[in-house]
């Protein structure tokens, strides 16, 4: 069976793949069964995002992120694992530059946030910040399994 596609409604009889563009023909413009994990070697990463509302309450994101090893973003294999990560290091770096609310927001974000998050978001095609992309539309699951 062929992918998905769809024609356009100019009449003309073109199609384009929906795969291409990661569309879903379920879901549309939501990531369909987006991941909730990432391989091990990423547990850093969703064990610091998992923690920012008790980090944020603390005041003591930052501190957390300061021992954050810069890790190797070229590990991630799939596209669902860099949605999910593209998720995770922009959640924690919105938090980063917000601990403290408008004052004293950093000018600048270390390396183990800057690099894979401008990588991640140069390969997506996406900005390196929290967005509707992250929050909406890979971060959801079904209610009901069946």
């Amino acid at each position: 069976m062929s992918p998905p596609s769809v024609s356009t409604a100019d009449g003309s009889g073109k199609s384009f793949d929906l795969q291409k563009y990661h569309i879903s023909y379920n879901t549309g413009f939501m990531l369909e069964d987006p991941l909730t994990s990432l391989p091990p070697y990423f547990d850093q990463w969703h064990v610091l995002a998992s923690s920012v509302p008790k980090l944020l309450i603390e005041k003591k994101v930052r501190e957390a992120v300061s021992k954050l090893p810069v890790l190797d973003h070229e590990k991630l294999a799939s596209y669902r694992q860099l949605r999910l990560a593209h998720l995770q290091l922009s959640y924690i770096t919105a938090a980063y530059v917000w601990q403290n609310g408008d004052k004293d927001p950093p000018q600048v974000l270390p390396k183990s946030l800057a690099v894979p998050l401008y990588e991640i978001s140069r390969k997506l095609g996406l900005q390196p910040v929290l967005c509707h992309t992250d929050l909406a539309l890979a971060n959801w699951k079904k209610k009901d399994l069946n």
